[in-house]
């Protein structure tokens, strides 16, 4: 996360110094270090939460993980909670963003974009109940009062996430289709690849809730594993999303057109080059052509004066030869 953190960093320091996109530069910047603080407060939390369990009160009656679950209501566990869930609710909200853009400009878009946007608000008001339910004594995520709220604020953002994430690649398909019909499949590979769909329709996140969701459902202690790993990859999703759109290489409402256009405009330019390039050829054969035909000319002139019998005095009409002057007198 921190790696992928100052890539973002970077990139994005790169974007604002040569584009015109300042503005969204500074506010990806403020969002991912939001998003940072959030994951780095949910892992010193889950730290301290594990030394109090299984170091400090490693004698606990019960064992240390019902000890986990005592103190799950107390301030530092509940900073944890507070940072996992905000930070659910902005990895949602991104990828609520990138799929308002894909589907902005097409028919009937408002009814495709509404009902992801209802789940969003539906996630973030359950999320709220939450978080209030786990922070009252002698709760937790795994109480039975608390699974009443926990479970159907997980299907909410898992819903999200999976519709989402499937319109987001049916878009993308139908992006790489259109540019493979008009430019090529060498030609759209790089805009439409698989590390292309998987990075923009956060497909990563999605499959791990999925796995966290229904290990948690049936209660399965692995579930847990996923849970502690779930905080990062909802993180880790969206700055790989940003690292894109730092880049570039993120697809934006005028990404097709802006391809065709330059793809235009590219084989206008070779067709430009290429009726220079014959012109110039047709004009320098000419050229040749000509100065050979002067040659040939000036050789012909040559050839009549110095050829035998023609440039002779000899050869001369009897008419037109001077008579010696001692033979006009005999």
């Amino acid at each position: 996360m921190f790696t992928l953190y100052v890539t973002c960093v970077h990139f994005l320091y790169q974007r604002f110094k040569t584009s015109g996109g300042k503005r969204t530069s500074v506010f990806l910047f403020g969002y991912m270090s939001v998003m940072f603080i959030f994951g780095t407060l949910y892992t010193v939390s889950g730290s301290r939460t594990i030394q109090l369990a299984y170091v400090n009160h490693r004698d606990y009656s019960a064992g240390p993980a019902a000890y986990d679950l005592v103190i799950f209501s107390q301030p530092i566990t509940i900073l944890g909670s507070v940072s996992y869930t905000v930070s659910n609710w902005m990895s949602d909200g991104l990828i609520l963003w990138r799929f308002i853009i894909l589907y902005q400009n097409i028919r009937y878009n408002l009814w495709i974009i509404t009902f992801p946007c209802i789940l969003f608000l539906a996630s973030i008001v359950m999320g709220f109940f939450v978080l209030v339910q786990a922070s009252l004594p002698n709760q937790s995520l795994w109480s039975q009062v608390a699974v009443s709220f926990v479970l159907p604020y997980y299907v909410l953002s898992l819903s999200l996430n999976i519709i989402t994430t499937i319109l987001i690649t049916i878009r993308l398909l139908m992006h790489k289709r259109r540019l493979q019909t008009i430019l090529g499949a060498a030609h759209a590979a790089q805009y439409t690849g698989i590390a292309t769909l998987l990075i923009e329709s956060s497909a990563l996140y999605a499959l791990w809730s999925i796995i966290f969701l229904v290990l948690y459902a049936i209660n399965n202690p692995v579930q847990f594993v996923f849970l502690a790993s779930l905080a990062e990859v909802q993180i880790i999703a969206p700055l790989l999303i940003i690292v894109r759109v730092a880049q570039g290489k993120a697809w934006t409402r005028n990404t097709e057109s802006a391809i065709l256009s330059t793809f235009v405009a590219k084989q206008e330019s070779k067709a430009t080059y290429k009726g220079n390039k014959q012109e110039d050829s047709r004009t320098n054969t000419l050229s040749v052509s000509a100065s050979q035909d002067h040659v040939d000319h000036d050789e012909s002139i040559h050839s009549l004066k110095f050829a035998p019998g023609l440039g002779d005095s000899n050869d001369i009409p009897l008419q037109t030869r001077e008579v010696p002057r001692g033979m006009l007198q005999c």
